[in-house]
């Protein structure tokens, strides 16, 4: 690391309440001990040290907190205009419930559901897989033992469509969740079967070809 790396904020706010605590310790007890016959300044002094502390704590505790929370919102806010706009179709569900909890424009745009709407319902309204298996592959997930998988998916329409799901697991205010990414492969899976009957009929095509020539 650079020797030049800046403070952060929490240390910044740590080394100031700690030179003025050892700064005002000093000066009070420089002033108690030089007015020491005077009881009843003495006794303003001592409250004094205890309300400064009070005060200066109270300060500073609202500054690390204001500073924390605007680094929060910073994040969040980031966090949803990277989620939002990714061309990636991106899908949060509860994986007790199964329900989904977020969705970004790009899965809006692929299932043709509102945010609302999606957000009413599960993983098995648009999933064509049944609950047993869903269920077994959500515990592969969090086991850490498997996140890919390729499945179909049913749009609002009815269609299905081929697609391949990356899949991870977090925890969030005590809740399980599971994270996808979301790859729309049926137009690749149909080029695939186009070119393996394209092979197939070159391969057959070949071996009549040989037999008339042998049979010639």
């Amino acid at each position: 690391m650079s020797g030049n790396k800046k403070l952060s904020f929490a240390a910044k706010i740590s080394i100031f309440y700690l030179l003025i605590g050892i700064l005002w310790i000093f000066l009070s007890d420089l002033i108690k001990s030089l007015l020491s016959e005077n009881l009843s300044f003495l006794r303003v002094i001592e409250l004094s040290k205890g309300t400064f502390f009070i005060f200066i704590t109270a300060i500073l505790l609202y500054m690390f907190a204001k500073k924390t929370t605007s680094q929060l919102e910073y994040s969040e806010k980031k966090y949803r205009s990277l989620f939002d706009s990714h061309n990636v179709i991106m899908l949060v569900f509860n994986t007790d419930t199964l329900k989904i909890v977020d969705a970004n424009e790009s899965a809006l745009s692929f299932y043709g559901y509102s945010r609302e709407d999606l957000k009413k319902i599960t993983m098995m309204d648009i999933i064509f897989l049944d609950k047993d298996t869903l269920l077994n592959n959500i515990e592969l997930i969090k086991k850490g033992e498997k996140s890919k998988f390729l499945l179909k998916h049913r749009l609002k329409t009815g269609e299905l469509r081929d697609v391949e799901l990356c899949c991870s697991h977090f925890n969030l205010d005590k809740q399980p969740f599971i994270h996808c990414l979301i790859f729309d492969i049926t137009e690749q899976l149909a080029l695939e079967r186009k070119n393996k009957e394209l092979i197939d009929l070159l391969k057959r095509a070949n071996e009549n070809l040989n037999s008339l020539i042998e049979n010639s």
